[in-house]
């Protein structure tokens, strides 16, 4: 019989054994409703997060154990420091992968899983918190009947209540349904990465396009799995890769006057925005790492709010929702734990932005955006007008905005002596953003009203009538 029969009539006793298991009060547990991914820097959950988790289903994390990468035919694994402090959730340790693992399960899945284990086997016994199960985040598509071999024999070593998983991370095409079936009876669960990118030897990392009905009748629980967070790309002027950089920055770049920021090509990535920021002085600010030079770039790949409710939307039929953050923290990210929050509570997601006027003489204004969310870049579509009534206008300042102009009763354009209303532009409005107006100096007392427009990186304006400030 050939070695390939022999691997597969090997992997289907396993199958069959595990499934004997998993049927017979084996005490495993699989996630909550929402499981949180985080990364293996990621702090342990502090106390006053709880509340906001348990509104939302959150019980369970899958934390980064083991960096695995794959180079051809062989797989090397490299051990993750656990938190400083143990979860005191459910947690799931990750194999997180880097490259094309197919090459190395094709030719040898039994050296892949016993390279696995040894490293596993020491990093288990950290103090992680309450281990529930192992999961295997790597890219893997036509072989998965090797998959189902590391599965089967990775089951013959972590304790017997520990679940195991593993993420299907494209479409499953005909003729590797069947190894997949195979994986699913050697896994507890399953989790299809359905929306966002994934990580990987490439900086810029690789799109998600599983589908929950390629594993619908596969007889194991499949698991939603979404990565809504984009990053950004730094290249040398000559294209070359260079390191990430956290979409947070986005605020920062657009405001910095020694870029020049335009729009990736739509048609060739028309579920994401792609924002590309060039450098066009000397220089270098804080968010980039070592030298610049001008023609260096940033390039920032955004998946669209609206387009993160509709897949949560297809997946409300899954057992449950694996979602990938950065952190919990407010750290300035885009589609953040306070964007999940929001879609999975119901709230409103669009920007919300707050006025009041600032203290002292100035008649200054100060503009704040209370939501988690966030508006699309652009240099004219995203406003606050300042209408001042019973004085003139006589000089005014830019302050936290961008540029400014002054427009009459009819909304035209003129000039400052004219004016009735003063329209300061902001190239980018970021989630918990407080902009405030330069000093705006009049011929006397006067009533100030504010109204807003935003653009929203779905196309939608978001506008605000105008109020009073006092």
């Amino acid at each position: 019989m050939s070695r390939g029969k022999n691997l597969f009539l090997f992997v289907v006793l396993c199958a069959a054994l595990a499934g004997c298991r998993r049927h017979g009060g084996n005490g495993r547990v699989r996630p909550s409703p929402v499981a949180i991914e985080l990364p293996g820097t990621a702090p342990a959950v502090s106390p006053e997060l709880e509340p906001r988790l348990a509104a939302i289903g959150v019980s369970s994390f899958f934390v980064p154990a083991l960096a695995a990468r794959a180079g051809g035919p062989s797989v090397s694994f490299e051990a993750l420091a656990p938190p400083a402090a143990p979860y005191r959730h459910r947690v799931y340790l990750e194999v997180v992968g880097r490259g094309d693992f197919d090459p190395a399960l094709e030719k040898d899945p039994a050296r892949v899983a016993s390279g696995l284990w040894r490293a596993l086997e020491p990093v288990a016994k950290e103090a992680w918190g309450p281990v529930a199960g192992v999961h295997l985040a790597w890219r893997v598509s036509a072989s998965a009947r090797g998959e189902a071999l590391v599965l089967a024999e990775l089951r013959r070593h972590v304790p017997g209540k520990w679940t195991l998983s593993a993420a299907i991370v494209s479409r499953i095409p005909d003729k590797s349904a069947k190894g997949w079936r195979s994986v699913a009876k050697n896994a507890d669960f399953l989790v299809a990465e359905t929306f966002g990118r994934g990580e990987d030897v490439d900086p810029a990392g690789f799109v998600y396009s599983a589908s929950l009905e390629d594993a619908a009748d596969f007889g194991t629980p499949v698991y939603a799995g979404y990565a809504p967070q984009g990053w950004g790309v730094r290249r040398t002027a000559g294209g070359e890769p260079r390191d990430a950089v956290p979409d947070s920055a986005m605020n920062e770049l657009s405001e910095d006057r020694r870029f020049e920021f335009a729009f990736g090509d739509v048609l060739s990535a028309p579920d994401e925005n792609v924002y590309v920021f060039t450098r066009i002085r000397s220089s270098a600010p804080p968010v980039w790492r070592g030298a610049a030079a001008p023609g260096d770039t940033i390039t920032f790949r955004e998946r669209r709010i609206a387009d993160f409710t509709k897949a949560l939307a297809d997946g409300r039929a899954a057992p449950g929702k694996v979602v990938r953050l950065a952190s919990l923290a407010d750290d300035g990210r885009l589609l953040g734990f306070g964007v999940l929050e929001d879609e999975l509570l119901g709230r409103p997601l669009e920007p919300k932005l707050v006025f009041s006027r600032a203290g002292g003489e100035e008649n200054a204004v100060v503009a704040v955006n209370t939501g988690a969310e966030f508006s699309e870049l652009s240099r004219i579509n995203n406003w606050i007008d300042v209408r001042v009534d019973g004085a003139r206008i006589l000089d005014v300042h830019p302050g936290d905005f961008d540029r400014y102009l002054f427009l009459d009763a009819r909304g035209r354009s003129v000039l400052s002596a004219r004016a009735r209303t003063i329209r300061f532009f902001e190239n980018f409005v970021a989630p918990g953003e407080a902009m405030r107006t330069g000093a705006i100096r009049l011929s006397g007392p006067a009533a100030l009203s504010v109204s807003a427009h935003l653009m929203l990186p779905d196309g939608r304006v978001e506008t605000t009538q105008s109020s009073a400030v006092k």
